[in-house]
């Protein structure tokens, strides 16, 4: 317990000076709430066949030669189905799926890797930074 000249400058034993140095905040709207975020993950192109940034929206995003695939590369360096890259929550996952030439990550061959941002991937003769973005979900 303090004793007489312990308090703080400005600070009272009295209960009458309880509240008096309260600040009254008025009730206001600061503008309308912050939007909820997604996670979007992207592959940014850095040579090879594509020359746009490819988002992967689906929980499992198929990379391939062939038609019908969500990232066509036309490259004979790539299967068919060559690569997916899997959502798992905020986390994604790139799996070889038995290529002829491998897939890689910085370099490294993998049968199935996290992926962290800025991973550079390699499928083929294509060559892709990893990245994942915030942005507002559509309303």
């Amino acid at each position: 317990m303090c004793q007489d000249g312990d308090m703080p400058h400005g600070f009272s034993h009295d209960d009458t000076d309880y509240g008096k140095t309260q600040t009254h905040v008025p009730r206001t709207s600061f503008g309308p709430p912050n939007p909820r975020l997604r996670s979007v993950a992207v592959l940014t192109p850095v040579t090879g066949c594509l020359t746009d940034l490819v988002r992967i929206e689906q929980p499992v995003f198929v990379i391939g030669r062939r038609k019908g695939v969500d990232a066509v590369l036309l490259d004979r360096s790539v299967s068919r189905e060559h690569a997916r890259i899997v959502q798992r929550g905020d986390e994604y996952v790139l799996e070889d799926l038995d290529s002829s030439h491998g897939t890689f990550v910085d370099n490294v061959p993998i049968i199935s890797c996290l992926l962290r941002d800025g991973d550079m991937i390699q499928i083929g003769t294509n060559v892709f930074y990893f990245d994942r973005m915030l942005e507002p979900y559509d309303s």
